[in-house]
């Protein structure tokens, strides 16, 4: 569970991430009584959380069903570790469409912003939420990431996966 893994942890590092990958299968995800465990944890350690919000969903389906699914399976996992106060909430924003379809691109951009607009607010700003690069040119999210004054969070991994060069994804 999380709070074994924090105890063994937290000697070592200052802030641990609480990876939230599954957003189907509520025993995923850490209990109320365990989120208080793991305020405490934070307290006798002195460390600070970062939680990685499910990557099984997606805030830019075509699906109206999908869409609205992934906005409540984020904002259950926000309400859940709000009491942590994490730096940040990273989100994987998956690409699924035609990359070669500049309208696919545009429709698919639309459609991060609405579900955005719906996550962002009272409890979570957009600055509370970064962004994880992945398979597709980070550039695609800049006007997303400008509107919605989002973070980054880049994936190193994910870069060289796709083949990108580190220097040029700073330079831009």
């Amino acid at each position: 569970n999380y709070a074994t893994n924090v105890r063994l942890l937290a000697p070592s590092f200052d802030e641990i991430e609480l990876l939230m990958f599954e957003s189907q299968d509520p025993n995923s995800l850490p209990s109320k009584t365990e989120i208080t465990t793991l305020q405490q944890l934070a307290r006798d350690f002195n460390i600070r959380y970062n939680v990685h919000l499910p990557y099984d969903i997606e805030p830019g389906a075509r699906d109206d069903i999908k869409r609205r699914h992934a906005v409540d399976s984020l904002r259950k996992v926000i309400e859940l570790t709000t009491p942590l106060k994490p730096t940040t909430y990273t989100l994987h924003l998956a690409f699924t469409e035609n990359r070669r379809a500049l309208d696919d691109i545009a429709r698919w951009k639309e459609r991060i912003g609405k579900s955005l607009k719906n996550i962002i607010g009272t409890d979570i700003t957009g600055r509370s939420l970064s962004i994880e690069n992945l398979n597709y040119p980070l550039q695609w999210l800049d006007e997303t990431i400008i509107e919605h004054d989002l973070s980054l969070c880049l994936d190193t991994g994910h870069l060289f996966i796709s083949g990108a060069k580190l220097t040029d994804t700073f330079a831009s």
